[in-house]
């Protein structure tokens, strides 16, 4: 059975599924996952956020993938856990990785802070019957949004699997889970259309 690289049917679908050809033709397959509601949130441009896996090799020995992801936080493609699915078969986990520098740039959007807007006052010690004996005052803060410049950071390069006849002619699809610390897991699917 031989694997040739896959021809692209779909670029920058949003809906996390692309379907793909084989072969490839040189071209390759890419899911664009957006984050409106981080956006939003931040006032930031539509696209800001945008995470991006391309399907770029998929032959008898190695399925790659190119990837970009973006985020408030900073992240690197090292401390990002991923893994291969194909239906039927055990998730393969250890991707040879070529990440590039992280990189961070800042764009104009809304800061969150923290500001001060009084005081409460609540019980800081009861007794035994639930009476307060002691009380403190403490502030009490609220968050705004002020305009200013947001710190996008973004982690991106290229996550190798080994096909060892994973993928053969009759696999309907292939998925690859990416899980960046301290996010959800995001799966990005691809359907093979022999």
């Amino acid at each position: 059975m031989r694997i040739v690289p896959l021809a692209l049917v779909c670029v920058a679908c949003t809906n996390g599924t692309v379907v793909v050809r084989v072969p490839l033709d040189g071209r390759s397959a890419t899911i664009a996952r957006p984050d409106r509601a981080g956006e939003r949130e931040h006032g930031l441009a539509a696209g800001t956020l945008t995470h991006w896996v391309s399907l770029s090799r998929l032959d008898g020995t190695t399925v790659c993938f190119d990837v970009v992801l973006r985020s408030l936080e900073p992240l690197e493609l090292r401390s990002v856990r991923a893994f291969l699915e194909v239906p039927g078969q055990t998730p393969i986990e250890q991707a040879e990785l070529w990440p590039q520098e992280p990189t961070q740039r800042e764009v104009p959007g809304l800061l969150v802070e923290r500001e001060e807007r009084g005081f409460y006052t609540e019980c800081a010690k009861q007794d035994h019957a639930g009476i307060c004996l002691a009380y403190e005052t403490r502030p009490s803060y609220r968050a705004v949004k002020r305009a200013g410049l947001v710190a996008v950071h973004e982690a991106r390069g290229r996550m190798c699997y080994p096909n060892a006849s994973h993928i053969t002619s009759g696999t309907p699809e292939l998925r690859l889970s990416v899980e960046p610390a301290g996010e959800a897991t995001e799966q990005y699917r691809f359907r093979l259309a022999h």
